[in-house]
C-alpha cells in the first residue's frame, strides 16, 4: 500500500517451506521455499502484486484449525486467523496480499493510511494512463488490472 502511495511498484512471490542459508561468503537463501517464492514472483504475479503460496494458505488453514486449549496454540490460532485475513484470491485464482481488504482496515483505518490509499489509487491511474498514451499493451493491461483492484476497494477507505 505505501509502495504505491510512494510512486514505487512493488511485485513479488511469498511462500515457506525448507530452505537454507549456505554461508557468510553467499548470503542467499536455497531450496523449495526459495524456488517457490521466485516462481510465484516472475510467472504468477504478472503485475504489481504479492502473490502468496499454497504453502502459506496450507499452513495458515492448520494453524486456524489447530486443536488445543493451552495458551501457545489459541495464540497462533488467533495469529492465523489474522494473517489468513489479510490474503485475497485475485481474479486469477492466485492468492495475494489482499492490502485493501477488511483484514487490513481492521489493523489500521487512520486518515494517514487513507491518505495513503488515495495516493496508491492517483499513482495506479496515471501509470495506467501512461501505458495507455504510450502504447505499451503489456504494461496497460497489467496496470489496468491492478487499477481494476484499486477502484473496487479503495472506495471503502478514501469514503470512510
Amino acid at each position: 500500500m505505501t509502495s504505491f502511495a510512494a510512486r514505487i511498484p512493488v511485485r513479488g512471490g511469498i511462500d515457506i517451506g525448507l530452505a537454507m542459508d549456505i554461508g557468510e561468503n553467499c548470503p542467499h537463501l536455497y531450496g523449495p521455499a526459495a524456488v517457490s517464492a521466485f516462481d510465484l514472483e516472475s510467472k504468477v504475479a504478472q503485475y504489481p502484486r504479492v502473490v502468496v503460496g499454497p504453502n502459506i494458505v496450507k499452513y495458515l488453514r492448520d494453524a486456524t484449525n489447530a486443536t488445543g486449549a493451552d495458551l501457545i496454540t489459541q495464540v497462533n490460532r488467533a495469529l492465523a486467523a489474522h494473517c489468513a485475513s489479510l490474503i485475497g484470491q485475485d481474479q486469477d485464482g492466485a492468492g495475494f496480499i489482499h492490502y485493501l481488504g477488511d483484514g487490513m482496515q481492521k489493523i489500521d483505518n487512520s486518515e494517514d493510511v487513507r491518505d495513503t490509499v488515495r495516493l496508491g489509487l492517483e499513482f495506479v491511474r496515471d501509470q495506467h494512463k501512461l501505458f495507455v498514451d504510450r502504447g505499451d499493451h503489456k504494461l496497460a493491461l497489467r496496470y489496468a488490472w491492478l487499477r481494476q483492484y484499486y477502484e473496487k476497494y479503495s472506495p471503502a477507505w478514501v469514503q470512510s
